[in-house]
């Protein structure tokens, strides 16, 4: 049994499908439900015992502890966020809330449970938490392409929510390694998500284009594979993975 966080929204539901697709290993699905989540991308799993869906948010520990307790995942990979840049900009208080205080949450409750499992347990056991490649800011025309340990420059409310988490992966894995947990966040770049099912070729091209190699976008696929691979690998353990393709972003 694995605990997906935000499993309704588009990566997340995608990472869903894909783990039943190739799994029988059960999932408890936790979501919120808010603007960016919608069931309908799980509607094939309507009837599958797989697939256990929760509504409700990572910040109420109260529903996250009773969740831990009753399943006993053997991971935990957050994909819950408020996103979008325009959005933060105009109310940055709940990507603060969600991005910031509600994974911390998360983190304590998966902390103060993992902490009374049997060793055996604890030593499998994963937490993975998903970021996005603008907690590294923008790049000019000749500037080198990002790289895992390029400094943080969140430039909007929403990358820098990220950023306040995601420059936790090392410290936390160093502060739980000693019982045996690893920490683990991905920097996905551009992905080929519903937001733009209805732009342009040509504006799809010019983003492809930003790419290193290869020059397309990312697909859902690329994140269940890279989580799946994550989960499974132990030597995988304070890292940010960026999953961009090397990607140029031009400066805003």
């Amino acid at each position: 049994m694995i605990l997906v966080t935000g499993g309704a929204g588009f990566i997340g539901a995608n990472f869903v499908l894909d783990w039943l697709a190739a799994s029988d290993e059960a999932v408890v699905n936790l979501d919120k439900l808010t603007y960016a989540g919608n069931l309908e991308n799980l509607r094939s799993l309507r009837d599958d015992a797989r697939h256990v869906f929760v509504h409700g948010d990572i910040g109420d520990r109260a529903t996250v502890d009773a969740l831990l307790q009753q399943h006993r995942p053997r991971a935990v990979i957050n994909f819950a966020a408020e996103s979008h840049v325009d959005r933060s900009i105009h109310g940055p208080a709940e990507f603060i809330e969600t991005n910031v205080v509600g994974t911390f949450n998360l983190l304590e409750s998966v902390r103060a449970w993992w902490s009374q499992l049997p060793a055996g347990e604890q030593a499998a056991f994963r937490f993975l938490h998903v970021s996005t490649d603008e907690v590294y800011g923008s790049l000019g025309p000749t500037d080198p392409a990002f790289s895992e340990t390029t400094p943080y420059a969140p430039n909007s409310p929403y990358s820098a929510s990220k950023a306040g988490i995601v420059g936790m992966t090392l410290p936390l894995a160093r502060d739980l390694g000693s019982l045996g947990i690893r920490v683990m966040a991905i920097a996905p770049g551009i992905m080929d998500t519903p937001l733009l099912a209805s732009a342009p070729t040509e504006l799809k091209e010019s983003l492809a284009r930003l790419h290193v190699f290869p020059q397309r976008l990312g697909t859902p696929d690329d994140f269940a594979h890279l989580v799946q691979a994550i989960v499974e690998n132990p030597m995988l353990n304070g890292e940010v993975i960026r999953l961009d393709a090397g990607a140029r972003m031009p400066p805003r």
